[in-house]
C-alpha cells in the first residue's frame, strides 16, 4: 500500500513540473505565480542572450527595464542581424516581489533625466508610462515600463526566459501596470 501511495504522489509531482514546464511554453496575458514565480513583463534586445542586468542609462536611469507589452519589447529587440532579436519573459521570486517597495515616477522627476530618477525612492522598483511611438496600431492603446536597480536584480532573483522574436510577431500581450496598482502595492508619485 505504501508503495503505490509513492508511486501515486510521484506522478502528481511529475505532472506538476511537466505543468509548470508547459505553462512557460506560451506567452502570460496575466500574472502567473508558478513555482514561487511571478511574472513581471517582457524585455526585448539584439545580441546573445544574457542574465538580467542594469543597462548603462536611460530614462529610468541605471535599471533593467521590463515592459508591460509584448510590442514595446518587440520594439527594443530589432537589431542588423534577425537571428540575435530576442524577447524575454522576465519573472521574479514571488517572496521577494512583494516585499520590495514599489513606486510610480512623477513626471517632473522624469522630465529631469535618468539620474534624477536614480536618486528617486531608492531601493524601490520604478514605473513609469513610455511612448507608443514605433508600436504597430494593435498595440495597446498605452504602454509603461520599469526599472529594476542592479542591486535589486539578485534580490529578486530575476531570471529571463528568452525567445526569438519572431515567435512574438502577433503578440499584442499586456500586463497593464497600472491595473495591478494594488495587487503589487505600486505607490503613486507624490
Amino acid at each position: 500500500m505504501r508503495s503505490i501511495l509513492s508511486l501515486i504522489v510521484a506522478s502528481f509531482a511529475l505532472l506538476g513540473v511537466a505543468t509548470a514546464t508547459a505553462i512557460t511554453k506560451r506567452t502570460p496575458t496575466k500574472i502567473e505565480e508558478r513555482a514561487g514565480r511571478t511574472f513581471i513583463g517582457y524585455n526585448g534586445f539584439n545580441g546573445t542572450p544574457r542574465p538580467p542586468q542594469a543597462s548603462g542609462g536611460g530614462e529610468l536611469g541605471a535599471v533593467f527595464y521590463v515592459a508591460d507589452a509584448v510590442d514595446l519589447a518587440r520594439l527594443f529587440a530589432q537589431g542588423p542581424n534577425p537571428a540575435m532579436n530576442y524577447v524575454c519573459l522576465i519573472h521574479a521570486d514571488s517572496t521577494e516581489w512583494s516585499r520590495v517597495p514599489k513606486a510610480w515616477v512623477p513626471q517632473r522627476i522624469l522630465s529631469m533625466g535618468g539620474n534624477a530618477v536614480n536618486s528617486f525612492a531608492p531601493g524601490a522598483v520604478v514605473f513609469a508610462p513610455h511612448t507608443n511611438a514605433g508600436l504597430p496600431p494593435a498595440a495597446p492603446a498605452r504602454v509603461f515600463q520599469l526599472g529594476v536597480r542592479q542591486a535589486q536584480i539578485e534580490r529578486l532573483v530575476l531570471t529571463s526566459d528568452c525567445r526569438p522574436r519572431s515567435e512574438f510577431d502577433n503578440d499584442h500581450s499586456t500586463l497593464d501596470y497600472p491595473s495591478l496598482n494594488t495587487t503589487w502595492n505600486i505607490q503613486s508619485p507624490p
